[in-house]
């Protein structure tokens, strides 16, 4: 008795050689792991709960024969008393115990595992399906995973198989017939419904317990890469059919200081594709190691690095340059976010006819014939001191979070923005036969410098924080975006500045206090100047345009055919506009004449000297210095034909930059507000053209953040604004604005940048509306100009 105490004492059960002692059958009957038992004659019966969980499991060893390739040891039975109860167990084998570590090998001992795993007198019961097999290494780490499939067969339970799910493969990937560790199908193979292509390692199971490693001993390999491309293609896929799983690839390839090595490897014609929910390469080695690594061969060579995961994808390291497309080599990282880092190198590399994509597109068809684009790229870059975000050299192309499509039907490039998932850092660089594309979109920054042919594209409120080092920078900004530039002193010339559309959803510029010239201009851009307070003295440099063109809009009509809808690209234009600008900050009114006219002095439109007439101008003091700043004074331009230069016109604006809620005392209003003697009613009287320009964000007066909101510029929410019930509605004010014949120009900019309002609830807008109960009469106006949006 004595001798069995002190066997309950460990964490495991053995099955293995025969010891006799006494008993036909072991019966489990808690979750405490046993300790070694050696016995092949006798059977192990589970009638209780066992283990606590995947991670927690009990372990039955067993042994194997490498004479016979036959498992050696006992069955577990699971009985009645375990119904309802889970079953958490490994049935283990030691790697050194095998002959090799061949697929076929691994199949053969886990068929016979499988076998060891039985039922008597139990109906089906989903918690026996938590039952696992391993091969482990000298220290206990998983070599190989695998689950056993159970099913419902007739309430019973059925054994359908095994999936391996898991583990670490020492064996350098690659489809050329000598990595016999993996699972390439050669042939097109039906498995659980789904279909395996051809060429295809499908890693479709994921558990707690093990990742997917592939991590091979590189000592011997010429070319010392974990995943190497062949003559065949290679696709590896956490995808079966419209089904995938959650699991995690690392790739890592590692050798000494003096050894380049890299994490997938492709210079042949078959296409590299690895695609995981997760998905990180490790190549370290000395400084000319790469993560991924496509090109050199005589034909195209092509790397696909994706994920299905809707956050963060993975990580990718490296010694060297991180990603390097070469001699006609591509990579795609089909992915919506990726961590990128080197010590030593750059991030993106593409050289000698090298291509680079990254970003996660996603083509939407939402009417026969009529498709639209969308894409998600997150570049979370750690760049080393000295090396670039991106390098293009000797015609390459590196595309990072846009795709660009030419329009052959109207001649016109179309750019998909993907939307950015965090702020991207790093210089950009490329030679004149080479080109980089990066877009960002959202609230966030690229800070970085470009130099070369280079294009950066800004939308929905994107900011650039960096300068163009040379003239071969394009800048295509949306509406709400910003180019902030403030702390350089250097001159900067670029190719072509392609700003927002609209005349009131401006693009920005913040103004350093060097020189800007434009080449080729078109849209609507506001450049902000500084200035000390009080001065209207303007610091920052000269903005010369040398030649502006109206603004080129890509729409596409839809129309009825007898044959159904289709549809067709249709360009149009918008007049071009610029506005120079700075903060009001305690100017005096009898300063407003000459800060006006020294913002006016910093502007040149060269092309005005030759007959051009395609820009037109103005000059204001804002409430501040941001998108969602209005003008207070302004004033229109006009440019001199033999300078160039331009200069105010004698009229100078003032506007009213509060909303009208139909108070006596509205903020802003009140020297243009009374009541009316007889009739007792609020009265607005204008002396003068009125021009209202008001902005709403979520830092604005009265405004409820996060919630449905009814706002206009001229309202009769009164002394509940913004309150929609029933209840709060009801005996609002009413009130007149007489305009005495003159003008009335209203500007409402009504919506918040997008992602500025968490939830970004719904805002429903107008210039001009009554949502309480009241009227609000427009009385004796001259023209009424109204904008929103």
């Amino acid at each position: 008795m004595s001798s069995k105490k002190s066997l309950l004492k460990s964490k495991k059960i053995v099955l293995g050689i025969a010891v006799a002692l006494g008993c036909s059958l072991v019966s489990v009957v808690s979750a405490e792991n046993m300790d070694t038992w050696h016995n092949t004659k006798f059977g192990y019966s589970i009638k209780k709960a066992i283990g606590t969980s995947y991670n927690q499991p009990m372990v039955f060893e067993y042994g194997y024969d490498k004479s016979s390739n036959k498992i050696k040891g006992g069955k577990i039975i699971v009985k009645s008393g375990a119904k309802g109860k889970y079953i958490y167990a490994v049935m283990q084998v030691k790697e050194k115990d095998l002959s090799d570590m061949k697929l076929d090998t691994i199949n053969n001992v886990f068929q016979q595992l499988k076998e060891k795993y039985t039922f008597k007198d139990v109906d089906y019961d989903y918690h026996f399906g938590y039952v696992t097999m391993q091969v482990v290494d000298e220290q206990g780490n998983i070599a190989r995973h695998a689950t056993i499939d159970i099913s419902n067969v007739n309430n019973k339970n059925h054994i359908d198989g095994f999936s391996i799910d898991g583990g670490t493969w020492k064996q350098v990937l690659v489809n050329d017939g000598s990595a016999d560790q993996y699972d390439i199908k050669q042939a097109t193979t039906t498995v659980n419904g789904g279909t395996i292509p051809a060429n295809t390692l499908m890693w479709n199971k994921s558990t707690s317990i093990v990742d997917y490693n592939i991590t091979p001993d590189l000592t011997n390999e010429n070319i010392k890469a974990a995943v190497k491309g062949a003559a065949k293609d290679l696709y590896v896929t956490n995808q079966l059919g419209a089904s995938t799983v959650s699991n995690t690839v690392n790739i890592n390839a590692k050798g000494s200081s003096s050894d380049v090595v890299y994490g997938i490897y492709n210079n042949q014609k078959g296409v590299v594709s690895i695609q995981a929910n997760k998905l990180n390469i490790t190549a370290s080695g000395n400084g000319n190691s790469n993560a991924i690594y496509a090109g050199g061969g005589s034909e195209t060579s092509k790397v696909i690095y994706s994920s299905t995961n809707s956050g963060n994808s993975g990580t990718v390291l490296a010694s060297g340059d991180v990603v390097v497309a070469d001699n006609n080599g591509m990579v795609d990282i089909d992915a919506v976010q990726t961590t990128y880092k080197s010590n030593n190198g750059n991030i993106f590399v593409a050289t000698n006819g090298g291509r680079i994509n990254v970003g996660k597109l996603k083509i939407n068809t939402s009417i026969e014939g009529y498709t639209t684009k969308t894409g998600t790229a997150g570049i979370d870059a750690t760049v080393a001191d000295g090396k670039y975000l991106a390098v293009a050299s000797n015609d390459s192309n590196i595309n990072l979070g846009v795709d660009i499509e030419h329009l052959t039907d109207v001649g016109y490039d179309k750019a998909t923005v993907f939307s950015s998932q965090n702020d991207v850092k790093g210089n950009l660089l490329t030679d004149s036969s080479s080109k980089i594309d990066l877009g960002v979109q959202g609230l966030t920054t690229y800070t970085g410098n470009a130099k070369g042919n280079i294009d950066i594209y800004l939308r929905d409120g994107a900011k650039w924080t960096g300068i163009a080092l040379d003239n071969g920078i394009t800048v295509d900004s949306g509406y709400d975006t910003t180019w902030d530039f403030t702390e350089t002193t250097l001159n900067q010339r670029v190719k072509s500045l392609n700003a927002s559309d609209s005349a009131y959803r401006r693009s920005y510029v913040h103004m350093g206090s060097g020189n800007l010239t434009i080449d080729k201009y078109a849209g609507n851009t506001t450049f902000f100047y500084q200035h000390s307070e009080g001065s209207p003295i303007m610091d920052g440099g000269t903005i010369t345009i040398t030649s502006a063109t109206p603004k080129t809009i890509l729409s596409q009509e839809i129309y009825d055919e007898e044959i159904g809808e289709s549809k067709h690209n249709v360009l149009s234009t918008v007049p071009s506009s610029i506005t120079l600008a700075a903060q009001r900050d305690n100017i005096s009114d009898a300063d407003v004449n000459a800060a006006l006219d020294n913002l006016a002095a910093k502007l040149y439109y060269n092309a005005y000297t030759t007959g051009e007439r395609n820009l037109s101008g103005r000059v204001e003091l804002t409430e501040g210095l941001t998108s969602q700043s209005v003008a207070k004074n302004f004033s229109n331009l006009t440019f001199n034909e033999t300078t160039g230069q331009a200069q105010r016109e004698n009229k100078v604006y003032n506007a009213f930059t509060n909303v009208i809620f139909g108070l006596i005392n509205d903020d802003g209003y009140q020297s243009v507000t009374s009541e009316n003697a007889e009739t007792k009613k609020l009265e607005y009287t204008f002396n003068d053209n009125a021009i209202i320009n008001v902005k709403l964000n979520e830092n604005s007066p009265k405004i409820p953040v996060n919630s449905a909101l009814y706002c206009a510029a001229i309202n009769n929410w009164g002394d509940k604004p913004y309150e929609s019930t029933a209840d709060k509605t009801a005996n609002g004010p009413s009130y007149t604005m007489d305009m005495q014949g003159h003008n009335l120009d209203v500007n409402f900019g009504a919506y918040p940048t997008p992602r500025t309002t968490g939830s970004q609830p719904m805002w429903t807008a107008a210039a001009i509306a009554a949502y309480r109960e009241g009227t609000i009469v427009i009385d004796n106006p001259g023209a009424i100009n109204i904008n929103s949006w």
